[in-house]
C-alpha cells in the first residue's frame, strides 16, 4: 500500500509532471532497451527488473516527466559506458525519449551560485532549482532528498516506492 503522503503528493503534481533524477532516468532508460540490462550494467546493477517496472508503473501516474540538459547529460554519458551494439539501442532509446519529455533549462552560472552547488554538483542544483520552482522531484538520492525537503519542495524518495508499485 502506497503512503498517503506519497500519493497525495503524486495527485497534486499529475498535470505539472514530475522531475526525475539520473539515476533513476538511466534505470528508466536502460530497462526500456532491455530489463535484463537493468541488472547486468554496472551502473544501474543495484537496481533489479521490479524496480526498472515499479518506475515504469510510477511515472505512468503523470502526465508528464520533467528533465535539465545537465540530467541529460549526466544519463548520456552513463551510458555511453555500455558496449557496442547497446550503447547504440541506448542512445536511440534516449533519443525518442527527449523528443518526448519536458525540458526545463536554468544556466549553470545560476546553478553554481546554488549554495549546495558545492556538495552536490551541476545536475542536481537543476533538480532543487526546479524543486524550488513548486515541481515534485523522485530520486533514490537521500542526500538531495533531504536538502529538498529542508527547502520545503516535494521530493518522494524512490527507495521508499521500490517495492510497494
Amino acid at each position: 500500500m502506497i503512503d498517503p503522503g506519497i500519493r497525495q503528493l503524486v495527485l497534486e503534481h499529475r498535470s505539472n509532471g514530475a522531475v526525475v533524477d539520473t539515476n533513476l532516468l538511466l534505470v528508466y532508460l536502460v530497462g526500456i532497451c532491455s530489463e535484463a540490462w537493468v541488472r547486468r550494467f554496472k551502473c544501474t546493477a543495484a537496481y533489479d527488473i521490479e524496480s526498472f517496472r515499479g518506475l515504469v508503473r510510477f511515472f505512468s501516474l503523470f502526465s508528464r516527466l520533467v528533465v535539465t540538459p545537465h540530467i541529460l547529460a549526466e544519463v548520456s554519458n552513463l551510458g555511453a559506458k555500455l558496449g557496442g551494439g547497446q550503447k547504440e539501442q541506448f542512445f536511440g532509446t534516449l533519443r525518442k525519449f527527449v523528443g518526448q519529455v519536458t525540458e526545463r533549462f536554468e544556466p549553470a552560472r545560476a546553478l553554481v551560485a546554488n549554495p549546495h552547488f558545492p556538495t552536490i554538483g551541476v545536475a542536481d542544483s537543476s533538480i532543487v532549482a526546479l524543486g524550488a520552482e513548486g515541481f515534485l522531484v523522485v530520486t533514490d538520492d537521500l542526500r538531495l532528498a533531504g536538502k529538498l525537503k529542508k527547502q520545503g519542495a516535494h521530493v518522494i524518495n524512490f527507495n521508499h516506492l521500490r517495492y510497494l508499485i
